[in-house]
C-alpha cells in the first residue's frame, strides 16, 4: 500500500512539473528503444531456434584449402557422392543447388527460383509437406526426375491453394512435371539461393541415369554444389569433423589431381546463416546498451535538478515526520514512474524504426522479417526500464535520505559548490565520455562506406541492363542448340535500337551466381614437371563469356585481343585471363602464348592465353579480386547465362523490349531478374549502408541525450547562481563577461568528458575492425571530429543558458 501511495503522489507530483516529466519520459524512451530495436535484431538471428526439429544437429559441407584459407568452396558431385557414401557421422547427407525454371500456366509463363535438391534433403531438414510427400531416392535418376515439391507461398499464389494440385502437370522449361507435394507455410529453405529471394519449388538433383549402375560424375574439379547434414544420433561435431578429414585425406590420394590440397570443413547451420552478423550484432546490442546508459546518467542529472529545486519541500516533510527511507522510496517511485512510461513509448517505437532500418537494406539480416516484440524481448525492455530507474533514481534517492532538513531550512538557496552541482557536473562527464566512442563509430563507418562505394570494380554499372536466362535442357539439350540459341539471340540484341552492346556470361559480377572454381594447370608446356612433382595449379574462377560482355562492362583489356566471332567451336581453344591470374601464374614474363589446361576436363585442351583483362571484384568492393579465367561462349556453352546490355538511355526502358525479343525466340524461355547493374552495384553496399545507418541512430540518440544533459545543467546552474552572477554585474562585470563565464563551465566539463571519451574510443574502435574497410579503427580524424562534434553540442546547448544569464537585470537577480 506504501507503494501504491508513493506511485500516487508521483503521478501528481510529476504532472505538475510536465516539463521536467516529459525530458525525463523522452531520455528513458531513447535509451530503453536503442536496446529494445538492438535486441530483438539479436534475437530473432542469433537466439531464435532454426525452425527445423533438432536444428543444432544440422550442419553445412564446404570443399576448403587446408593451407589455413577460411574460403568456403562450393562441392564438386563426385566428391559429394564420395562422402555420402563413405561417411557414418550423417543420418542423412543431401545436396542442392540453384535452379531458375520457367513456369507455364496457361498462356502466362514466368521464372521462378527453385532448389534441385538430393532426395534425402528433406528428412535431414525434417520437414514434413502439408500435402502429398517429398521425394524418393529412386528420383535421383534423370528420366524419374520430372516431380516437383511447390511452396507453400507459389501454391497459393498460383494456384489458388487448391488441394487438387497433387497429382496435376504442370510445364517447367517446357517439360511437364507432376505436382507432388506442397510444403508447409513456416518452411524456410536453409540457406538463401539467390540475393535471399524466396525459394519457390524444388526438383530432385538427378545424379544417376535410369538403369545405371553408377552415377553419371561431373569433372571432379567442377564445384557447384552446397552439401547439408543431419549429425547421426551421439555424434559430435569433432567426430564428425575427424571422420571428414580421414575421406579428405584419402580422396586427396586417389584423386591427387582435383582434391589435391582440399579439405572438407563443417559448419553448424546457424552459425552458416548468421555467422558473419554475430560480431557486429553483438557489437550493436552493445553500443545500444551504452545509450541506455547515458541516457541513466541523463535521466538522473534531470531528477537531482528537480530534487534539488524541491530541496525546500522534502525539508518540510521530513520536519513533519516523513522518515529517510520514505523520502527515498518517494524519489525512486518518480524514477520508476517516469521509466515505465519512457520505456513504453520506447518499446513501441523500437519495432517500427527497426524495420525502417531494415527496409534500407532488406537482404543484410537473415531473418530480419521475424523482428517482432515477442515475450523475450519484451522482457529486455521491462529489464531496461528498471535498470534505468535503478540507476536514475539513485542519486536523487540518496540525496533525499542524506540531507539535513535544519541544514536545507536554513539555506536561502542551494550554494554554488553543493553536493547536487557536483553531481550533476559528473554525470554530464560521463555522458560524454560515453557518447564519444559512438560518434567515433559512427565516422568510422561513414569513412568505410565512402571508400567502399570509390572502390573501383573493375566496371562499369551505367546503363547496363542485365536479364537471367536458363535454356531448358528438354529444348536445348546438347551444346549445339545452346549454342545457336545464344547467337540468334545476340544477332537479334544488336538489331535492336537502343542498344549499344549485348554480351553474355555465366556467371555476372555481385550475384555469386554459378560462381565456379576450377582447378588450372598453368606448366604443362611451359614449366616440364620434374620427376616426383606434381604440377602446380591454380584454383581460379571460371567464366564464359560472349565477345560482347568486357565491351558491355567496359572492363579494359590490358594486353592482347579481346575474343572475336572467330574464336568459335573447331577453332583453336583460347582463354583470358585476369591480372592476378596472370602475376600468380607468371610473375616475370608476359602472360600472352602461355597455356593452361582446366583440370577435370573430360579431354585434357591445352587453352592459349590471348589477352589479360582488368581484375573484377565479382563478390564486392570489400573482397580483393582472385584469380580469374574467361573463355569464350561459343567453345564452352552453358545453359546458365545473364545477359548484359549497354543503352545510352535508361536501362530500364530498355526491358519491355528485351521481352518480348525474348518470346518471339522462344515463347516459354522467359527472363528473370531483369535489373540495371547500378541496382546490384547499390545491394553490394548494403551491409556497410545498414551498419552506418545503426550506428547514426545509436549516435544521434546518444547526441541527443548529451544536448539535453548540458542543456539542463547549464538551465539549473543558472537558476543556482542568479544572486552570484547578480552581483557580478552589479560590480561592473559586462554581459560579455557573464556569457562567457557560464559557457566556461560548460566547455571545461565538456574538453575533461572529450579527453576521457577518447581514451575510451582508442579501446572500443578497435572491435569495429571487421566492418571496416580502408580506414584504421584508431583513425585520428574520425575520433577528433567525434570531439570536435561534442564541444560544438556542447557549446550549443549551453548557448540558451548563458544568453539567459547575461540577459539578467542586477536588482531583480539580487531579489531572487
Amino acid at each position: 500500500m506504501e507503494i501504491l501511495r508513493a506511485l500516487r503522489r508521483a503521478v501528481r507530483r510529476l504532472a505538475g512539473a510536465s516539463g521536467l516529466s516529459a525530458a525525463v519520459v523522452l531520455c528513458v524512451a531513447l535509451g530503453v528503444g536503442a536496446v529494445t530495436g538492438a535486441f530483438s535484431l539479436v534475437e530473432a538471428v542469433l537466439l531464435r531456434p532454426l525452425p527445423y526439429p533438432q536444428p543444432e544437429r544440422l550442419v553445412m559441407l564446404w570443399s576448403r584449402a587446408v593451407d589455413g584459407s577460411n574460403e568456403r568452396i562450393v562441392v564438386s558431385q563426385p566428391d559429394f557422392l564420395d562422402w555420402r557414401q563413405r561417411s557414418t557421422s550423417f543420418s542423412q547427407l543431401a545436396s542442392f543447388s540453384v535452379w531458375f525454371p520457367s513456369l507455364t500456366l496457361g498462356d502466362r509463363s514466368d521464372k521462378v527460383l527453385g532448389s534441385l535438391v538430393s532426395a534425402d534433403f528433406f528428412a535431414a531438414l525434417g520437414a514434413r509437406p502439408v500435402l502429398g510427400r517429398t521425394f524418393l531416392p529412386e528420383e535421383e535418376q534423370p528420366g524419374r526426375d520430372a516431380v516437383v515439391v511447390l511452396g507453400h507461398g507459389l501454391w497459393r499464389s498460383r494456384f489458388g491453394g487448391d488441394p487438387g494440385v497433387l497429382g496435376r502437370r504442370i510445364v517447367l522449361d517446357g517439360v511437364p512435371h507432376t505436382v507432388i507435394g506442397v510444403l508447409p507455410a513456416d518452411f524456410r529453405h536453409p540457406e538463401p539461393l539467390y540475393l535471399q529471394e524466396t525459394t519457390e519449388l524444388w526438383k530432385p538433383l538427378a545424379l544417376a541415369p535410369a538403369g545405371a549402375a553408377a552415377p553419371i560424375k561431373t569433372p571432379r574439379g567442377m564445384r557447384f554444389l552446397r552439401a547439408l547434414g543431419r549429425l547421426a544420433p551421439g555424434v559430435t561435431p569433432e567426430r564428425a569433423r575427424a571422420d571428414l578429414d580421414a575421406i579428405a585425406h584419402r580422396l586427396e590420394s586417389e584423386h591427387p589431381g582435383d582434391d589435391e590440397g582440399l579439405g572438407i570443413r563443417l559448419v553448424p547451420l546457424h552459425e552458416q546463416l548468421s555467422g558473419d552478423l554475430r560480431p557486429a550484432l553483438r557489437l550493436a546490442l552493445a553500443a545500444a546498451a551504452m545509450v541506455l546508459l547515458v541516457a541513466c546518467c541523463n535521466v538522473s542529472g534531470l531528477l537531482l535538478a528537480g530534487s534539488a529545486r524541491r530541496a525546500h519541500e522534502m525539508a518540510v516533510r521530513a520536519a513533519l515526520g516523513a522518515g529517510r527511507g520514505r523520502l527515498a522510496r518517494q524519489a525512486l517511485a518518480d524514477s520508476l514512474l517516469l521509466a515505465l512510461a519512457g520505456g513504453v513509448l520506447g518499446a513501441g517505437a523500437a519495432l517500427p524504426a527497426t524495420r525502417a532500418l531494415l527496409a534500407l537494406s532488406p537482404r543484410m539480416i537473415p531473418g530480419g522479417s521475424a523482428v517482432t516484440l515477442d515475450a523475450r524481448v519484451l522482457a529486455v525492455a521491462l529489464g531496461a526500464c528498471l535498470v534505468t530507474a535503478i540507476l536514475a533514481g539513485l542519486a536523487p534517492a540518496a540525496r533525499a535520505a542524506r540531507r539535513s532538513p535544519a541544514l536545507v531550512l536554513r539555506e536561502s538557496a542551494p550554494s554554488v559548490g553543493d553536493g547536487a552541482g557536483r553531481a550533476l557536473a559528473l554525470l554530464l562527464l560521463l555522458q560524454i565520455a560515453i557518447a564519444l566512442p559512438l560518434l567515433a563509430a559512427t565516422g568510422l563507418l561513414a569513412k568505410t562506406l565512402t571508400r567502399l562505394a570509390a572502390v573501383p570494380l573493375g566496371f562499369t554499372t551505367g546503363g547496363v541492363l542485365t536479364l537471367r536466362l536458363e535454356l531448358p535442357s528438354a529444348r536445348y539439350p546438347k551444346p549445339a542448340d545452346q549454342r545457336a540459341f545464344h547467337d540468334r539471340l545476340l544477332a537479334l540484341l544488336a538489331a535492336t535500337p537502343g542498344v549499344r552492346t549485348a554480351g553474355l556470361t555465366s556467371s555476372l559480377p555481385l550475384t555469386g551466381l554459378y560462381d565456379i572454381t576450377r582447378e588450372v594447370d598453368v606448366d604443362q608446356a611451359d614449366r616440364p614437371v620434374a620427376r616426383g612433382e606434381s604440377a602446380a595449379a591454380i584454383a581460379a574462377g571460371y567464366r564464359a563469356v560472349s565477345p560482347g560482355y568486357f565491351p558491355a562492362l567496359r572492363v579494359p583489356l590490358l594486353q592482347g585481343r579481346p575474343f572475336d566471332p572467330h574464336d568459335a567451336e573447331g577453332a583453336p581453344p583460347v582463354v583470358l585471363v585476369n591480372e592476378t591470374f596472370a602475376r600468380t601464374a607468371w610473375p616475370h614474363e608476359s602472360a600472352l602464348g602461355k597455356t593452361l589446361v582446366l583440370r577435370g576436363a573430360p579431354v585434357a585442351v591445352r587453352r592459349e592465353v590471348v589477352g589479360v583483362v582488368r581484375n573484377v571484384r565479382h563478390t564486392g568492393p570489400a573482397t580483393e579480386p582472385r584469380a580469374e579465367i574467361y573463355l569464350p561462349l561459343a567453345q564452352a556453352p552453358a545453359r546458365f547465362t545473364t545477359l548484359v546490355l549497354l543503352t545510352p538511355g535508361d536501362p530500364a526502358a530498355l526491358a519491355p523490349a528485351v521481352r518480348q525479343l525474348l518470346r518471339g525466340i522462344d515463347p516459354d524461355l522467359g527472363a528473370a531478374s531483369v535489373q540495371p547493374m547500378d541496382r546490384l552495384k547499390d545491394a553490394a553496399l548494403a551491409g556497410p549502408r545498414f551498419w552506418l545507418a545503426l550506428a547514426l541512430v545509436l549516435g544521434a540518440a546518444a547526441a541527443l541525450l548529451v544536448g539535453l544533459g548540458v542543456y539542463a545543467l547549464a538551465a539549473d546552474a543558472v537558476g543556482r547562481r542568479t544572486r552570484e552572477i547578480g552581483v557580478r554585474m552589479a560590480l561592473g562585470a559586462t554581459r560579455s563577461e557573464i556569457l562567457r563565464l557560464v559557457l566556461r563551465r560548460s566547455l571545461l566539463l565538456a574538453l575533461l568528458g572529450v579527453a576521457l571519451g577518447l581514451a575510451a574510443a582508442l579501446a572500443l574502435t578497435r572491435l569495429l575492425t571487421g566492418l571496416l574497410y580502408g580506414v584504421a579503427p584508431t583513425d585520428l580524424l574520425s575520433l577528433a571530429a567525434a570531439g570536435f562534434f561534442l564541444l560544438v553540442l556542447v557549446t550549443a546547448a549551453t548557448w540558451p543558458a548563458a544568453r539567459r544569464a547575461a540577459g539578467l537585470e542586477p536588482v531583480r537577480a539580487l531579489t531572487e
